[in-house]
């Protein structure tokens, strides 16, 4: 599959703080990337690099193109939606949206009004009016109808109640499951998106901890529930994790073959969170 976006030992340093470093990566088109890490651990700074917002260090390429250069023709197939929300307040909902037609080419009217049908946000409606909920809701209305190569989203759900998120990710999944639009899903709530993404990337501290295809990673992590007596067996092989779970142990395994563990527990699926738990607490050095 070719590459949307690549970048090559990028670096973003302010003053004398590095932010990130050396960070490489790839992103296949098709693919929907889980960009996960702590709060403060550089996810929007490199969401901001690869669509040429910052200067950097080091190489990025954004749909084939230097984003430092062609921000302006990259913009025409990538939407951003960034974790602080930027619309224009004194506009009506009716007026933002003849405003969207009028300035991007590839904005769908229809699509974006098929959204809000389903929400209780009004046309005629002030932005200032309506409440933090709603203006997500407006904001990921009008990066669903946009018709783009490229979706980044930054913490898209921060303001929505449970019903409305389970809703937008099951809109998300209808709309960018196609095998050929990307989307980067920047966020630390790992649980929203871990049946969703196919590649996940791991950043902490400003450097990348994982970077690998769901598949490989969910075959990379073993967890283990040990049987009775059988604990010390498997503490002596050196887990990632270790917890309690209603009086007995469970471990987090990487690299082990089920097979070799499967003689000292019971086998479980491994959750995301464990594993970004896991390679959150590493030494990032």
């Amino acid at each position: 599959m070719p590459v949307l976006v690549e970048t090559d030992a990028l670096t973003k340093r302010y003053k004398n703080q590095v932010v990130l470093e050396n960070v490489s990566i790839a992103i296949e088109e098709g693919s929907i990337v889980g960009l996960l890490g702590p709060n403060g651990a550089g996810k929007s700074t490199l969401i901001q690099c690869i669509l040429g917002l910052l200067a950097y260090e080091g190489q990025c390429r954004t749909l084939g193109r230097d984003p430092r250069r062609s921000r302006h023709l990259l913009m025409e197939n990538t939407t951003y939606v960034p974790d602080q929300l930027c619309l224009p307040l004194w506009l009506s909902v009716e007026q933002l949206l003849q405003f969207m037609c009028s300035i991007h080419p590839r904005f769908s009217e229809s699509e974006a009004r098929r959204f809000l049908n389903q929400t209780e946000i009004k046309g005629s409606s002030k932005l200032y009016k309506l409440s933090k909920g709603m203006l997500v809701q407006l904001h990921l209305a009008l990066a669903l109808a946009t018709d783009s190569q490229l979706l980044i989203l930054d913490e898209p759900t921060l303001g929505l109640d449970v019903t409305r998120r389970k809703e937008f990710w099951k809109q998300i999944i209808n709309d960018y499951s196609d095998g050929k639009r990307t989307l980067i899903i920047a966020t630390h709530l790992i649980q929203e998106v871990e049946h969703l993404v196919s590649h996940l990337i791991l950043i902490n501290h400003g450097r990348i901890t994982l970077n690998q295809s769901m598949d490989s990673v969910l075959e990379h992590y073993q967890s283990v529930l040990a049987f009775p007596g059988r604990a010390q067996d498997l503490r002596a092989m050196n887990p990632v994790k270790e917890q309690e779970v209603f009086g007995r142990t469970v471990f987090l395994f990487e690299g082990r073959s089920p097979r070799e563990l499967a003689q000292y527990g019971e086998i479980h699926q491994t959750h995301l969170t464990d594993i970004f738990e896991a390679a959150t607490q590493r030494d990032p050095s």
